[in-house]
């Protein structure tokens, strides 16, 4: 999962800087997002080495959560064109940002509603 989600961010990177449909923001989006993933990701590969699985488990969920967030963008991003007469590039990048937010949000609640009391 690791490995993909760093293939995948990369990928990312290469396509938000040849083809920046919402130029330099989205190129920094994409950036942070990257970030993020790696991060989120290290932290998570970092707790399982030290066997320590609750955390582990955690920054998983935040990393999972984070991989969602296109498939979020896009659904945020139809209900924008279907309610706004907004132009596209707007749209696009406010999209992004709200999903990035729901996503971590989301996972933030699901860590804390299902984590065990010590």
């Amino acid at each position: 999962f690791l490995g993909m989600a760093l293939v995948v961010s990369g990928t990312a990177l290469i396509m938000a800087a040849s083809f920046p449909f919402g130029g330099p923001t989205e190129l920094g989006l994409v950036v942070l997002v990257s970030l993020l993933l790696f991060w989120f990701g290290a932290m998570a590969w970092t707790r399982a080495r030290q066997k320590r699985f609750v955390p582990h488990r955690e920054w998983m969920i935040r990393t999972l959560g984070l991989c969602f967030f296109v498939a979020v963008q896009r659904l945020v991003y139809s209900s924008f064109v279907l309610t706004t007469e907004w132009p596209d590039r707007e749209l696009f990048l406010m999209s992004n940002w709200i999903s990035i937010v729901l996503v971590l949000v989301a996972a933030e609640c699901w860590i804390n509603l299902t984590r065990r009391p010590s």
